[in-house]
Parts: C-alpha cells; sequence; structure tokens
C-alpha cells in the first residue's frame, strides 16, 4: 500500500527503542588487529530510461554511465528491482570481497530511504509524473537480504533507525548487526531488497554491508566504525567529532576511511569533506564536489554490483586513502562535511588505522593430518618475535579439541622460557612465556625470541569417519608503545580415516510369494579395506525354502532349500567409495505372512573396533506382508433353458477379494456328458479343453494376473445333444491361483427342451394363368414326432402378383386364419400329436395388371410351433404360378412439313396402349435424319447423337403418350426431303402387333447462300472537285441460289453520286445520297458488278471520306453477316488555295477551386481563313489535380486527355467543346488544347487550374 506524509510522519511511534532524529555519531565497533574494514554497497532507485520528455527528464542513459552529472532531482525516479521476485519491490546486488584464510568479526548492514513521495516532475510534452510514498513507512526499519549461495531471502530488522529532513521533508537511515550471517556466508553477491523508499522527483535510497575481518596476511591495525544521521544543506557545515579509535605513538600514520551518506548529487558542487581540516579528495571524488552519487574504493569506481552504475542518483559509500590526516597517538578526530548549496546526510564512517607494535607470529602443527579413532595426536605451537619491540605478558590458551582426549603430563615447553599444564576444569591447555615467566604470570617475549609448546590428545573412540579434529591455539600479548592487547592465533586439522565397510540391503523383485534380496558392502571409509570381509545373511521366520544365494566374488555357506542363516565371505581390496558385486538372495514365503531378510558384517576388513565404525554393519528389508489372494467364483447359464442341438453356455466370472493380486489364475470347468464342447472365451488369458471321464469334457482357462478387486470372466459355448433333450443337467466350475489357499467354486444347471419334426408340403391349382384369373393353394403341416407338438402354425406369403384383398383362406378343422396384407396367418391351439396333419386352402386372383419381374409368382409358406424342431429344413415349401399378359403397342410421328436451313421445329411422337393389358416399361426411340440435329427433348427423355430415347413407364389399356423434340437444321443443308422416325416398344409386357410399333414424319429442308460484298476506289487521293469511280463485286459462295438480294450504299457528305450502273438488267437507282441496286437471282458460285460515280465537294479540300455499301440477303440464309459490307477511303489533296487556318484559346471556369468542388474546362477553335477546315480533331489534356467527370457531345476520354471529331468549321467559324471535372488533390497544375485538320495545321493553347485544400471545420 502506498502511505501519504501522515503515515511517514508517524514513523517515530513505530521504530525501535533506539530510534532518534539527527543522532550524533558514536562508536560501533573497535578492536586491535591483524585485518583490514571492507564495504559491498549499492543504490535502490533508477532513473527511467524511457524518457516521457527529451528536454526536462532526458538523460538518464548518460547519468548511470557517468557521461553526464545529472541529479535525481531531474527524473521522475522509480523503483530499481533487480531479482526476480514478485515479493520484493526494489532490490540491488553488490559483491562482498575478503580474503581467503580471514575471519570476520563484525559485519554491519546500512540502508536508507525517503519516506515521503517525491517531487511531481512535469515535461514539456504534456507528461505528468505519479510519485508514490514508500510501500510501508511503517516498515522502514526491516529489509530483505538475500546471503552468497541462497536462493531465498531473510528478514533482517534494525537495532538502530534514524530520521531527518534528508529530502521532501523526511528520511532516514537504519543500521543492523548482521555478523551471524556474513560469518556463515563469507565473500560473494549480497542482495538487498524491499529498503522502504518513495518515488518521483528527489529521492534516493541505497545500502552499505560494512565489514571488519581479521586477517594474519594484513598488518595490525585498529579498526573502528561509527554511525548517527547528521544533515547538511544550503551553505553550512556540520562538524562530527569521533573518539575511541587509536594511533601509533610515532612513525607515519596510514588511514583506510570510509563515508556512507545519502543525497549526494554529481551535478551539484561545493561540498566536501575533511578530516582534522584536510579534504578528502581522489580520482573519483573532486575537492568540490565529495558526495557526488558515488561508489569508490580509494579512488576507483566500484564495478562488482549490479547495476553498475557510475551515477548512484543520491547515494554514496566510498573508501578514501586518509595517510597522515591522523596524528601519532591520537583518539580523538573531527570531520566536517560543508556544502554551499547541495544537501547531504552522513551516516557512517570508518577507520582502519595501522600501529606498530611487536610483530610476534604464531604457527601451530600436528604429528598427523589423517588418523583413526585410538591414535594419540601431537600439536606443536611455537611463538616468534619477529619484530623490534618487546612484547609484554605473553601467555597462550589451546582448548583441547572435541572428541580427543588429552594426554596426562603431555603438555610442555619444548623450546625457550616458559611454562605449561592442563587445567581439567576448562579442558585447556595453557603456557605462561618469555623471560620471566612462572606458572602464574606471563612474561616478556624480546625481539627475535621465540618459545615452542607440544602436548598430546588421544582419538576418541566415538569419532565418526571424516570427521575434521580442529585445534586452535590463541596467542595474547600487550605492546608495551600501545599499551593495546594484541590477540594471534594458529589451527591445525586432523582428519578422522579408517577403512569402514558399510551394508545395505534392499527387495529388488517379487513374483507371488517369491522375493529377490540385494546385499550391497559398500567402503564408506577413506582408507582401503584389509583382510576378510565376512557378511551373514538372515531369512525371515516365514520364509519357506531358500532358492539361492550368490554373488560375482562371494563363497556362500547356503544351502538351499534350507532357510538357516548363512554367510558370505572375500578377502579382495575395496577401495574407498567402492562397493563389491551384491549378493543376490531369493527364497520363498509364506502367503500373507511377513517377509523380512537381515544380514550384517561380522568381520569387518581392518575397521576399527568403534561405536561409529559399526554403525553401517546391520541392514534389513522388509517387503510387507507375502501376497494372497481369495477367489470368488459366480457361474450362471447364458440361457437356463435351451433347445437340443442349439448353441448354449455359461458364464464364469472369477474375483479378486484380496488382499493381493492373483497371479496364475486358472479356471477349471468340466462340462457334463451331452454337452457338446463349441468354444471358451476369456477376457483374458487362454483357454483348452481335453476329454474328460464318462464323456465330460474339462475345459482348463489360464487367466493369468487379477488385481484385488477385479476379476476375469470365461464364456464357454456348448451344445446339448438330442439325447439330454427333456433333461435338466448340471455343471460346477472351480478358480484358483499361485497364491489361493483354497480354490473358490460354483454351480450352475441348464435345462434342454423336448423336440418334435414337423414338415410341410404346398400345391397350386394351375400352373399358368391371365392377369385377373384365379387360382387356389393348398398348405399341409404334418408332425413327424417324437414328441407331440404344441400350437401348430402356418404363415403364407402371397406373391405380389397375386390379389391379396381376393384371398379367402379355409383352415382344417380346429384352426383359424387371419391376414394381414399379403401375409396369411393360420393357427391350430392345443397339442398336434406325432403323425398328425393341419391344413388350409387359399383362394385369390391375380392382379389386373402384373409387371413382368412378378409374373413368375412363387407363394412361399412356412410352418412353427411352441416345441423345438428336430429339423427345421423341411419346414417351408412353395407353389410356383406363371402370369403371361400382352398388350398393343401403335406409334405415330407428325411434324411441320418443312424446315429452314439453320431453322429449327418441333417434332410430336406418340404412343397409344390398344391393350387388353396394361404395357409397363414402355420405351419410345426416335431416330433424326442427317442435317438435322435434336437440340431439347422432355423430361425422361435422354438425346444420343442423332437418336432420343425417351421412357414413358406405365399404359392402362386406352391410354398413350406424346413426346415433342425440337430440332435444328445445319445451315449447310440444302433443299432435300428428311424422314424422322419413332419406335415404340415395352421391355416387360408382350406386344401381340409389332407391325404398328414404328411410324415416320417427312420434312423437307431450305435454302442457304452466303453473299459476299467487296468496294474499291479507283484512285487513293482526288482533289477537291475531282471525279471517284467506286467499283462494287458481289459474289455468292453458295451453296444454295440467292433471289432477291439488295445492294445500298449510303455516300458520305462531301460525296454527290452522278451515274451507276449494274451488270445485270435490274441496274441501280439514285436517291440524294443513296445507291440502291436489287441482285434478282445468283447462282452459286457466280457474281456481278455495279459501278458507282462521284464528284468531290469543292470545299473538302484535305477531309478524309470513306465510303461503305451494305448487302441486304434475299429470302435465303445467309450464314456469314460478316462479308455482307464492305468499304473503301480516298483523301482529298491540298493546295494553298484551300488551305485553312485554326486558333484555339484554352480556359478554366472558375480557375481556382477547392478540392471537391467542380470548375469547366473549355476549347473555342476558330477557322480564321475563308476556306473551310475538314477533319477537324480537337483535344483537351486532364491534369493530374483534378477528377474527369463528363465531356460535351462527341467527346471521348483516352487516357489523361478528352478529343472530339469535327467533320468541318467553315471559314471564319468556330467550334465550342468543354469537359468538367472535380478537384482531385491540391496544387496548381497546367492542361492543353490542340487541334488539327486535315487542310490546316496543328495549333495548341495552355490554361492552368488551381486546387486548394478545404478549410478546416469549426469546432467551437
Amino acid at each position: 500500500m502506498i502511505l501519504g506524509w501522515a503515515a511517514a510522519a508517524a514513523l517515530a511511534l513505530v521504530l525501535p527503542a533506539a530510534a532518534s532524529a539527527d543522532r550524533n555519531f558514536s562508536l560501533r565497533y573497535s578492536n586491535n588487529i591483524n585485518g583490514q574494514i571492507t564495504t559491498a554497497a549499492n543504490t535502490m532507485l533508477q532513473c527511467p530510461l524511457g524518457t516521457p520528455d527529451p528536454l526536462a527528464n532526458s538523460g538518464c542513459e548518460g547519468a548511470r554511465a557517468g557521461t553526464n552529472a545529472r541529479n535525481n532531482n531531474s527524473f521522475d525516479m522509480q523503483w530499481l528491482d533487480v531479482d526476480s521476485d514478485s515479493s520484493t519491490f526494489d532490490s540491488s546486488t553488490s559483491t562482498l570481497s575478503i580474503p581467503s584464510g580471514s575471519r570476520v568479526l563484525f559485519a554491519g548492514l546500512y540502508w536508507t530511504g525517503i519516506q515521503k513521495k517525491g517531487e511531481v516532475v512535469k515535461g514539456a510534452n504534456g507528461y505528468v509524473g505519479v510519485p508514490q510514498a514508500a510501500p510501508d513507512a511503517n516498515a522502514v526499519g526491516t529489509v530483505k537480504l538475500k546471503v552468497p549461495g541462497s536462493s531465498s531471502y531473510s528478514t533482517v530488522t534494525a537495532s538502530q533507525v534514524d530520521t531527518g529532513a534528508i529530502a521532501n521533508g523526511s528520511g532516514y537511515t537504519a543500521f543492523a548487526d548482521v555478523t551471524t550471517e556474513v560469518v556463515g556466508a563469507r565473500g560473494g553477491d549480497y542482495t538487498v531488497a524491499n529498503v522502504q523508499t518513495a518515488t518521483g522527483g528527489n529521492v534516493a535510497a541505497g545500502w552499505t554491508l560494512v565489514v571488519a575481518y581479521a586477517d594474519e596476511q594484513e598488518p595490525l591495525r585498529n579498526l573502528a566504525i561509527f554511525d548517527g544521521l547528521k544533515v547538511v544543506s544550503g551553505n553550512s557545515f556540520v562538524d562530527i567529532p569521533l573518539s575511541g579509535f587509536k594511533t601509533p605513538s610515532s612513525g607515519s600514520v596510514s588511514t583506510t576511511m570510509g563515508v556512507i551518506a545519502a543525497e549526494g548529487d554529481a551535478g551539484i558542487s561545493g561540498d566536501y569533506l575533511t578530516l582534522n581540516e584536510r579534504t578528502l579528495t581522489d580520482a573519483v571524488h573532486p575537492a568540490n564536489n565529495t558526495e557526488n552519487s558515488t561508489i569508490a574504493n580509494r579512488g576507483s569506481q566500484v564495478t562488482t554490483k549490479n547495476p553498475d552504475w557510475r551515477n548512484q542518483l543520491g547515494y554514496d559509500s566510498s573508501l578514501f586513502s586518509a595517510d597522515g590526516y591522523l596524528a601519532n597517538g591520537a583518539t580523538t578526530a573531527m570531520f566536517r562535511a560543508k556544502t554551499s548549496g547541495d544537501t547531504y546526510a552522513p551516516q557512517a564512517i570508518t577507520f582502519a588505522t595501522e600501529l606498530f607494535s611487536p610483530q610476534v607470529d604464531l604457527t601451530k602443527s600436528v604429528s598427523a593430518s589423517s588418523a583413526e579413532p585410538g591414535d594419540v595426536l601431537t600439536y606443536t605451537i611455537t611463538a616468534t618475535n619477529n619484530g623490534s619491540a618487546n612484547a609484554d605478558s605473553v601467555q597462550m590458551a589451546d582448548a583441547v579439541p572435541a572428541g580427543t582426549t588429552y594426554v596426562a603430563s603431555s603438555a610442555s615447553v619444548t623450546s625457550g622460557t616458559g611454562n605449561a599444564s592442563y587445567d581439567a576444569t576448562t579442558n585447556t591447555v595453557t603456557a605462561r612465556l618469555g623471560s620471566g615467566s612462572s606458572a602464574t604470570d606471563p612474561g616478556t617475549l624480546a625481539p627475535g625470541q621465540s618459545v615452542t609448546v607440544q602436548f598430546q590428545v588421544d582419538i576418541n573412540n566415538d569419532q565418526a569417519l571424516g570427521l575434521s579434529i580442529d585445534n586452535t591455539a590463541t596467542l595474547g600479548f600487550v605492546s608495551p608503545d600501545l599499551g593495546l592487547p594484541i590477540s594471534k592465533v594458529a589451527t591445525a586439522s586432523t582428519t578422522v580415516s579408517y577403512p569402514d565397510p558399510g551394508i545395505t540391503k534392499a527387495v529388488t523383485g517379487s513374483s507371488g510369494t517369491q522375493y529377490t534380496f540385494d546385499v550391497t558392502v559398500t567402503n564408506q571409509g577413506t582408507l582401503n579395506t584389509i583382510g576378510t570381509v565376512q557378511v551373514t545373511d538372515t531369512l525371515g521366520g516365514n520364509a519357506t525354502s531358500l532358492v539361492s544365494a550368490s554373488g560375482t566374488g562371494w563363497t556362500c555357506s547356503a544351502s538351499p532349500p534350507s532357510t538357516a542363516a548363512f554367510t558370505c565371505q572375500r578377502s579382495d581390496v575395496l577401495a574407498p567409495g567402492a562397493s563389491y558385486p551384491p549378493i543376490q538372495v531369493v527364497a520363498n514365503f509364506a502367503p500373507g505372512q511377513p517377509v523380512t531378510n537381515a544380514a550384517d558384517i561380522t568381520a569387518g576388513g581392518g575397521q576399527p573396533n568403534s561405536d561409529a565404525a559399526h554403525l553401517n554393519d546391520f541392514s534389513d528389508a522388509a517387503a510387507g506382508t507375502s501376497p494372497s489372494a481369495t477367489l470368488l467364483v459366480d457361474k450362471s447359464a447364458l440361457t437356463g433353458t435351451i433347445s437340443a442341438t442349439t448353441l448354449g453356455g455359461f458364464r464364469i466370472y472369477a474375483r479378486n477379494t484380496g488382499p493381493s493380486t492373483a497371479t496364475g489364475a486358472v479356471v477349471t470347468d468340466t462340462l457334463p456328458a451331452g454337452l457338446t464342447f463349441v468354444s471358451a472365451a476369456p477376457s483374458q488369458g487362454s483357454c483348452t479343453s481335453a476329454p474328460g471321464a464318462g464323456g465330460t469334457t474339462v475345459v482348463t482357462c489360464a487367466l493369468g494376473t487379477i488385481t484385488v478387486g477385479n476379476g476375469a470372466s470365461v464364456v464357454i459355448r456348448a451344445r446339448p445333444t438330442l439325447g439330454i433333450a427333456g433333461t435338466t443337467v448340471t455343471n460346477t466350475a472351480s478358480a484358483t491361483s499361485d497364491i489361493t489357499p483354497s480354490p473358490g467354486t460354483d454351480t450352475a444347471t441348464l435345462t434342454v427342451k423336448p423336440i418334435a419334426d414337423l414338415s410341410l408340403t404346398k400345391t397350386a391349382s394351375v400352373e399358368t394363368i391371365d392377369q385377373g384369373a384365379p387360382v387356389t393353394f393348398t398348405v399341409t403341416s404334418t408332425n413327424e414326432g417324437p414328441a407331440a407338438a404344441t400350437n401348430v402354425q402356418v404363415i403364407d406369403r402371397l406373391p405380389a402378383a397375386i390379389d391379396a384383398s381376393s384371398a379367402v383362406a379355409t383352415p382344417s378343422s380346429g384352426g383359424s386364419c387371419s391376414r394381414d396384407g399379403s401375409v396369411i396367418t393360420c393357427v391350430w391351439t392345443g397339442s398336434t400329436a406325432s403323425g398328425a396333419s393341419r391344413s388350409v386352402s387359399i383362394a385369390a386372383n391375380a392382379k389386373a395388371s402384373v409387371p413382368a419381374a412378378e409374373r413368375n409368382a412363387l407363394n412361399q409358406a412356412n410352418t412353427f410351433s411352441l416345441t423345438d424342431d428336430a429339423d427345421p429344413a423341411n419346414n417351408r415349401a412353395s407353389a410356383l404360378v406363371k402370369i403371361i399378359p400382352s398388350a398393343d403397342l401403335v406409334a405415330r410421328a407428325s411434324g411441320p412439313g418443312t424446315i429452314l436451313a439453320g431453322g429449327t421445329a418441333d417434332l410430336d411422337f406418340s404412343v397409344t396402349n390398344d391393350g387388353p393389358s396394361t404395357s409397363t416399361a414402355v420405351e419410345m426411340t426416335v431416330d433424326i435424319p442427317d442435317g438435322l440435329r435434336p437440340i431439347s427433348a422432355p423430361s425422361g427423355c435422354q438425346i444420343g447423337g442423332q437418336q432420343v430415347i425417351c421412357s414413358v413407364g406405365t399404359l392402362a389399356n386406352g391410354d398413350g403418350a406424346t413426346r415433342t423434340v425440337k430440332v435444328e437444321a445445319d445451315r449447310s443443308v440444302v433443299e432435300t426431303s428428311k424422314t424422322s422416325s419413332v419406335a415404340v416398344r415395352s421391355n416387360e409386357t408382350p406386344d401381340p402387333i409389332v407391325e404398328n410399333n414404328e411410324d415416320a414424319t417427312p420434312l423437307v429442308a431450305g435454302p442457304v447462300a452466303d453473299l459476299e460484298i467487296t468496294k474499291t476506289a479507283d484512285r487513293e487521293s482526288v482533289a477537291p472537285g475531282g471525279t471517284i469511280n467506286y467499283t462494287l463485286k458481289v459474289k455468292n459462295n453458295g451453296p444454295s441460289s440467292s433471289i432477291g438480294a439488295v445492294v445500298t450504299d449510303e455516300l458520305p457528305e462531301g460525296l454527290t453520286p452522278t451515274s451507276t450502273s449494274s451488270s445485270i438488267a435490274a441496274g441501280c437507282t439514285i436517291a440524294g445520297q443513296r445507291v440502291t441496286c436489287p441482285a434478282e437471282e445468283i447462282v452459286p458460285n457466280e457474281s456481278f458488278q455495279i459501278l458507282i460515280v462521284a464528284t468531290v465537294g469543292a470545299d473538302r479540300a484535305g477531309a478524309t471520306l470513306t465510303n461503305t455499301a451494305k448487302l441486304t440477303p434475299g429470302n435465303q440464309t445467309d450464314p456469314n453477316a460478316a462479308n455482307d459490307t464492305s468499304s473503301a477511303t480516298v483523301k482529298v489533296t491540298t493546295d494553298a488555295a484551300s488551305t485553312a487556318k485554326l486558333k484555339i484559346q484554352t480556359t478554366a471556369t472558375p480557375s481556382s477551386i477547392r478540392r471537391g468542388k467542380t470548375t469547366t474546362i473549355r476549347a473555342t477553335v476558330k477557322n480564321t481563313r475563308k476556306y473551310p477546315a475538314n477533319s477537324v480533331q480537337i483535344c483537351l489534356t486532364i491534369p493530374s489535380n483534378l477528377k474527369f467527370m463528363k465531356a460535351s457531345t462527341g467527346g471521348k476520354r483516352s487516357g489523361s486527355k478528352v478529343c472530339w471529331n469535327r467533320a468541318q468549321i467553315l471559314g471564319g467559324k468556330s467550334s465550342i467543346v468543354k469537359y468538367t471535372a472535380r478537384g482531385r488533390k491540391p496544387g496548381s497544375r497546367r492542361l492543353t488544347g490542340t487541334a488539327e485538320a486535315g487542310n490546316a495545321a496543328k495549333v495548341s493553347d495552355r490554361a492552368r487550374v488551381k486546387v486548394r485544400s478545404n478549410r478546416p471545420k469549426f469546432t467551437g
């Protein structure tokens, strides 16, 4: 949740007890030891790369890289979250580096943030940031910490929280001791998450892990850590006194100083830090901008963090080299934080100052790096003063390591001066060393002097394999110069080692009640085995027999099937971590009983006789209870009562009620005598059958596995013989399995019905009849025994040719008959004794009309009773009666008599049934002669080439049917007689008179003549006023003669016909511009000619004259109209006297329009001379900013222009053309008008039209 300022202000009410505001700095940690102080730190906020405004919110990428000096005030700062954990809203990582072999002495985690939401960052593009307060201002005292090697966070709670107005009127810093966490995790990547801080402008947050560690490779140093909270802002400074540290009394003073602060800005100079009035500065901290959002180590940027940015945007955590800043023998110093315009808040300061003192080195060794329980270890500890000053009060304490026992009187000083003793109360060896030492007082170790101490321990018998026995000696002394206590430590380690054969036993398989165990021996020690390894195996009490016991390389004493305990031995060396091949034990166990097997090592291959070594010498394996399964059998007859010789049988269901899965399940069924085995179908597995005693059949089904609660079924099918008809038989089945104690059984009975044998005979009174004629059928059912038949029944099915409605059935005594459609059923209730008969007489008429397929009328009957029939094959009989009908079909054909070439005609074809019977499957076949083509026929007719076949169907006596076929004559057919014929027939009904089954209709096909006309002029050009001779040739291409054709020639304007002549007697006539010439008769392949003389108008200079003649055919069909016209073109010449001159003016009205509006484009063409301008063409272009709409009369558009053709413009006259268009796109474009004539040069004129954009709509 997001808290407002009120919640953040209430923070003081929920902070830890030690919380304060603007707290003075105090000493958090101090130590004099060979070691150093180091840090790991990172920021918790980020500037957004996807900047919403390039002016007021830009430069984030450069700020991160350190290429610009932007501040957190400039950005809409957001939470930084590098992990993928949904439970965190901010997180960052930094690497803590500490030397190998060092010891962590102290670790403190500092973090800082701003509770109140930041400033609203606005952009010139209208962007407005939405700052947020810290998610939970009540939780500023807790963060999440993930140490190296861990995949999850732990919660860290602050012991100190301080508040102050760091930014936006809020801010805090917190401290938590995390020494325990860092001691366990040591160096690596540390991640801090959920530092409570706000977002927006001018907010900052970060964290620093401060670690003090001891390292013998480092100089002796005074390590001091101070913390508090001071805010400096505006144009001011804050002095922070520091005390509680130590510097050497003489010589140079070398100090590494650390400063952690919030809200320093890279882009605001004028702030600096001093120690004892000396400025802290280095390569990355300018003297006038020390707090510049940097994380550094003595002048170098720290890069081992994620994210790794140069500018932390409001967070500083750096180590400075401050050599010479502190005086000799100093215990206090003054730290000053000053600014001339920035705001920042120091939170922690560290000193690591080198001290000059005696350099006493401590070494320790042990007699064996590995040893077995019971071995004696000798420790040797030597202290040497390699410095230049005395070491006073020198004494050593060495706690006897756990898992060992001190060897009495073994502590002694073997070299140098000193006194060593053992304190049983503290289990510690103590030595007071150096000159002047005694049993109670430590002495002095001068430069160059050394002292060696030795003592011994026994490794206890219960020490576990691989245990590291670590022994640490601590040497303490005092520096006379500093008066400070100094300590040194040295450690030696021994690992417990021995061969340790261990045993594991596992159940590796089972089948029914047989189990397989694997016994595996593994050397879990660190040394090779020595001598014999022996395994003793003991089967559980429920084992019934041992099947086998063996293993590669093992010698076993097992004696199958005895279940007595046995041993397996081998003496080859087993290396540490290696295993012998397993011993495999296979044994049978009683069903339903616990299954156990145990094994232990009774000869250990050189392992020590210790409790720890024997822990892995025994192993047992249990497989639970051995399986057992109870099988319940449910048996039933498929049908309780069946007929002899029919297929019957039994269903057997074996269900496993548990408790275990049944394996090897078997069902056995012995079929009694009189049942003939047919098949056995199991739901699983397979079945076999074999003869049994006394005519029985034994069916055995191996069903395999049946799981608990499930079952398997077997269906056995058999036929009862005639010998057991009328009896009841009993059948029993059983089921068992590999683990079933006793078989389950069940019994079923089967009743076989008694049997009789009915036979049937049937006769007809006649063999053939006419349609509608009567017939009588007699049906007799006889019982051939041996048993009486109950309720004898006869069913007679009348054939389709018999009229069922006319049937009358007369049964013999005691019977009754009924009819349902064509089925007659007769029943004699009660008993019909063996040898007795029942009969029925059925009289009926044939149908008046019987299709051919039904004329062989077969009448079938069946007999039944309620008693089983021994031979159903003789229960049916039939009688055949043939029905012979006839019908006389008569065919008729008719047509129009005449059809022209290329024309069509309807031909009618009919059929009539003159009886006496109905004719079925009537078919009509029509043959069309060559030269005619059938083009359509009614439904039910199929056209195939020149033949049309129509299916008429059924025609009753006296009925008829007509089919009309449309035909078309070929255009090439000459006048000739054609005949179309029709033939009719019935595919089913005989026709007594076939002579009237065909008819024909005669046709006469009309003529066709293809006339062709060609026209030529006697010259290609002519002078105005000249004469042209046109020759027209008309030819008949056949095939028929042409009678009544006419040639017409409409001369164009500018030509005047003066005379005409024809090569045939009919001649030609002239009427105005038209010449008309009748053709009379033209026989095929003959032609005639026409001559037309015409005068050219004197005013037609430059014109092109095209003259077209047209041929109109007579009564004959002309198949090719394309050659019925012909044209000739003549060009009229021009001389100087007959030349015209054109002038054109092009305009656009209006010339400026808005898009979507219309304008008119106009061309005015004038002939400025007296002589007419002939064959004039006027064109106007369409500019790209206009959309063409419509042209004036005669105008045709072609692409981007519109053109008009004028035959003539007289001298001094004008012609005006125009088109309308709509403004299409803004812009000014030119358009061009042109005009030319046959006797005038081409002229042109231009105009410009402008299309303007539409005004924006007024929106109010």
